[in-house]
């Protein structure tokens, strides 16, 4: 079975435990992370840009995830955003957050699995853009 490709990883959850254990597994996945508890301590939303992945809690004290996703949507809207919550939330909610969120995944599934569905989720955009990037073939009538 191949592997989806890796790159940076974004991970910001106030599960100080949580995040250290997801880090913990995406490094050995070949990610490179960085780890922060709040949007705050990554220092400047505009470093978004510079990673290739988000996976946000759902629940950050006075941000939610889908909220922050609405700022990767305006300003980085090739970053794909993956939301991760111990809480459960039915497709009708999910369906309203931005465009940016690829995916949702409950922590009940486990480090390993959330972090092997972000990796597929990375794949999968970086495959959809290679389409779209790539120029329309054209067919040649037949003679």
């Amino acid at each position: 079975m191949s592997r989806p490709a890796t790159g940076k990883l974004l991970i910001i959850d106030d599960d100080r435990s949580f995040g250290a254990i997801i880090k913990a597994y995406a490094e050995q996945r070949g990610f490179e992370t960085v780890f922060c508890t709040s949007l705050l301590e990554l220092g400047s939303f505009a470093r978004i840009r510079e990673f290739d992945i988000a996976m946000i809690d759902y629940y950050l004290g006075n941000l939610r995830g889908d909220e922050i996703a609405e700022y990767v949507d305006t300003f980085f809207r090739e970053i794909p955003v993956v939301i991760v919550s111990s809480e459960s939330f039915k497709s009708e909610q999910v369906a309203k957050w931005p465009q940016s969120v690829r995916r949702f995944l409950a922590k009940s599934l486990g480090a390993p699995k959330i972090v092997e569905e972000t990796a597929k989720v990375l794949g999968r955009e970086r495959f959809l853009r290679h389409l779209e990037r790539r120029p329309a073939e054209t067919t040649r009538p037949n003679a």
